[in-house]
């Protein structure tokens, strides 16, 4: 019996989803803690600035250490639809309350960069905050809603 039930945890793990995730029609949303040095890259030893690779990252702060979201769909997905704005709002073990962040979709990026939103400085303080729920909202340049990701917890009734 102990060696059947083994043998499906083995089996079926590697399927776990792991994190925050939630699933919607353009793929999962990863919910990830990051240092500040997660970010650090040789580049940006010689020239001062962020290296940010394959990634636009938009944070809500100057400071790099917290809470990052990686979205399923790139930064040029987002401009085909007319995407210019990303709204963000949350529900942490600090305030019962949602509390909401935009983000604003830079004009000057190259290539399928992939979108990573973060919540930085005071806004995600690691230690004593915990995430509960999340929703991540598209809005076009006239404010209506392209897209909206959340996870399962949001769409629970109240």
């Amino acid at each position: 019996m102990l060696a059947t039930i083994f043998c499906v945890l083995q089996i079926s793990f590697p399927f776990a989803k792991l994190g925050y995730g939630s699933e919607s029609i353009s793929g999962i949303v990863q919910v990830k803690h990051h240092a500040k040095e997660d970010f650090l890259r040789i580049p940006e030893l010689f020239t001062g600035k962020e290296y940010s690779g394959k990634y636009i990252i938009l944070r809500s702060s100057e400071f790099r250490n917290g809470l990052y979201f990686y979205l399923p769909f790139t930064a040029d997905y987002l401009s085909n639809i007319g995407g210019s704005k990303i709204e963000l709002a949350l529900i942490d073990s600090s305030l019962p309350k949602a509390r909401v962040f935009n983000f604003s979709i830079p004009d000057n990026f190259s290539g399928q960069k992939k979108v990573l939103l973060g919540l930085t400085g005071k806004d995600w303080d690691d230690n004593k905050i915990r995430l509960v729920a999340w929703k991540i909202e598209v809005l076009g340049l006239e404010k209506e809603s392209l897209h909206i990701n959340q996870s399962s917890l949001w769409s629970h009734k109240k």
